[in-house]
């Protein structure tokens, strides 16, 4: 119960809109969840936002959407999350998360649209 409860927190901080937000700090959303452990299905679905996901062979892989280039694979599949940093500029966001125990994923968005300028990632 207590899962269900912080999952349906998560997804109402996560998807809800605010009017106190300008439309160019939509990542502010996000600050709620710094830090927090996501499970499997709440890390699929904010991956699924910024990158691809494609399964093959009981692999897991993340791919640029703009470029179809895979730059992760994960053997075991996706399961836990944590986003650990979110910096901004005037035109820029950057987004850490650390996937599994496996790999740190570097996100960049253009601040004032919301797309995904590059994405990749390092093995820890």
């Amino acid at each position: 119960m207590k899962a269900l409860i912080s999952s349906l927190a998560f997804f109402s901080l996560l998807f809800t809109s605010s009017n106190l937000i300008a439309s160019d700090e939509w990542f502010m959303k996000l600050e709620p969840i710094l830090n927090y452990e996501l499970d499997e299905t709440q890390a699929r679905d904010i991956l699924q936002e910024w990158v691809g996901i494609h399964e093959e062979n009981q692999l897991t892989y993340l791919y640029d959407l703009s470029t179809e280039a895979f730059f992760c694979k994960f053997e075991k599949g996706i399961r836990n999350a944590e986003i650990t940093e979110l910096t901004y500029t005037s035109s820029l966001v950057n987004i850490s998360m650390n996937v599994n125990e496996d790999a740190h994923i570097y996100v960049t968005f253009d601040r004032s649209t919301g797309k995904v300028i590059d994405c990749k990632a390092s093995y820890r």
